[in-house]
């Protein structure tokens, strides 16, 4: 049964789950850092309790009074021990709450002195990238590199599009371009090609072997990943704008779904011949890609188009749902497994929304007041407990995260001046992602999954950096992998001149979320 496209927003807000206060990004959740030149010197203390048998998430708060009128710090962790960071030499209490569901009782507030000798030895610094690792390439702006598994052997390579819409295949461990291929194929040496859009290519499966969907001037095109050698090539109406593979990777069942802008469509290929299965016009423009899942009809792809309408499509193209609200959505949509269910999430103009995915009605939203999120939503399970938090980029260039189960914000910190998305590793080897966001003019940051303090930066030394032009892009980061394990962060230079690779901690990916 198809929703009602004219249903709104507006007239369903009673119907949700949870309704919360709009997202303080400005609020205590964030992270207070130390910057260079303060007057005033502020320092980490490493506050521990006993705790309560069985109960491992607990509410801490520091304050400047016993009564706690003038709290400082207050925010969700994980465990019996934390390190408080900026905070001031000084006399102030604290208090810790089980927090398993709804905050329970505050244990008696605990005088606490900060000196900096005290705090000196409990320090807890920014853990930087060594400089002498990794790789660049000069391949221009590539805004979304995606790691994928090109080749046998268990290594996880980069493929990407720049600007001028040249297609790269690189070693995930060097840089190293493993197969090139152009817009125009056809176009003369020294000919530059003028895509109408970037497509980014889009991997998938095929008789045993990776398969990438890139654009041309007429349509698209499969090469072989290991080779880039063209399989097949299929025209189409308008120009390819996105695209994603629907079904498991190598199911007889898989297919690739392709949007085109002008006109607007859905297409559905046969990844083996890329013959058309099905083809089916939009209302209009899609924003960013289509995001393919599972439910109880088979694989099925959501697609968040101009207007504020949601469009649920089947694999054969027919409509499933559809939903039409009275906001611009600002990214794809996000689906989320967790107790309660399967949810899809996206960015609006307003916030985030939540909706059911079996009928799109809506079951929550969070407000995020004079800020909107951009680029894409992620989860991973930041604490362990089995459950999805998900990770926003606004654009005011903050990161939050939020309880994907009950919708609750776990930390909101700012630094991720032109991050597009957020990636996961264990930056600090707690056993828990940590969350990584691109921020010129450093190359990235790295913030604490558990409570969002930064612990991790991979400076850009000496080079200049468009992250003050309001017409810069956004970045998206990837992770590349060796066989044998090395891990590699890459993505776009904050100059935009090419792909920048450093190497991460090892054994930071062991629990890198999607």
């Amino acid at each position: 049964m198809t929703s009602d496209p004219r249903h709104m927003l507006g007239r369903t807000i009673c119907a949700l789950c949870f309704c919360l206060a709009p997202l303080a990004l400005h609020a205590q959740r964030a992270p207070k850092q130390v910057k260079t030149g303060d007057k005033q010197a502020t320092y980490s203390i490493h506050i521990h309790w006993n705790g309560e048998p069985g109960i491992e998430r607990y509410r801490l708060q520091v304050a400047r009074d016993e009564n706690f009128a003038d709290i400082v710090f207050d925010r969700p962790v994980t465990g019996h021990d934390y390190i408080v960071p900026g905070l001031p030499q000084g006399n102030y209490f604290w208090r810790v709450a089980p927090a398993i569901g709804e905050t329970g009782e505050y244990s008696k507030a605990t005088p606490l002195v900060v000196t900096n000798k005290g705090a000196a030895e409990n320090s807890s610094p920014v853990i930087k990238a060594p400089a002498n690792t990794g790789w660049r390439t000069a391949t221009g702006e590539v805004i979304w590199p995606a790691p994928a598994r090109l080749r046998s052997g268990g290594q996880i390579d980069l493929i990407g599009v720049n600007t001028d819409g040249t297609i790269y295949a690189l070693d995930g461990a060097s840089g190293v371009a493993l197969w090139t291929a152009r817009f125009n194929p056809g176009a003369r040496r020294g000919e530059k090609a003028s895509p109408v859009a970037v497509f980014n290519p889009v991997a998938s499966r095929r008789a045993g072997e990776t398969i990438v969907i890139v654009a041309f001037e007429g349509g698209v095109r499969a090469l072989r990943g290991e080779t880039g050698s063209e399989l097949w090539r299929t025209t189409l109406t308008g120009y390819a704008a996105s695209g994603t593979a629907v079904g498991a990777d190598g199911d007889r069942d898989t297919k690739i779904a392709i949007v085109t802008e002008k006109p607007s469509a859905l297409y559905f290929l046969d990844p083996n011949n890329g013959g058309v299965t099905s083809r089916r016009i939009l209302e209009a423009t899609i924003i960013g890609s289509p995001v393919a899942f599972t439910g109880k009809e088979g694989g099925l792809v959501a697609l968040a188009l101009k207007g504020g309408v949601l469009d649920v499509r089947r694999a054969n193209g027919e409509r499933a749902h559809a939903v039409k609200v009275d906001v611009e959505y600002t990214t794809p949509p996000l689906i989320v497994t967790t107790p309660r269910g399967t949810a899809l999430w996206i960015g609006s103009e307003h916030g985030l929304l939540a909706l059911n995915t079996a009928d799109l009605q809506p079951i929550g939203r969070i407000p995020t007041e004079g800020d909107m999120p951009r680029g894409a939503l992620v989860a991973a399970d930041l604490h362990g407990d089995g459950g999805s938090d998900i990770v926003i980029v606004t654009q005011r260039g903050r990161v939050a995260v939020i309880n994907a189960t009950d919708g609750k914000i776990e930390w909101v910190a700012d630094g991720a001046t032109d991050a597009a998305s957020a990636i996961f590793a264990d930056l600090n080897g707690d056993g828990t992602p940590d969350v990584i966001v691109a921020a010129g003019p450093a190359f990235a940051r790295g913030f604490s999954g558990r409570d969002g303090t930064l612990i991790w930066e991979a400076d850009e030394p000496g080079a200049p950096t468009k992250a003050g032009d309001a017409a810069a892009s956004i970045r998206f980061l990837a992770i590349t992998s060796t066989a044998s394990g090395e891990a590699f962060l890459a993505g776009s230079d904050p100059s935009r001149a090419g792909i920048r690779a450093v190497e991460l901690p090892k054994g930071s990916v062991k629990v890198a979320g999607k």
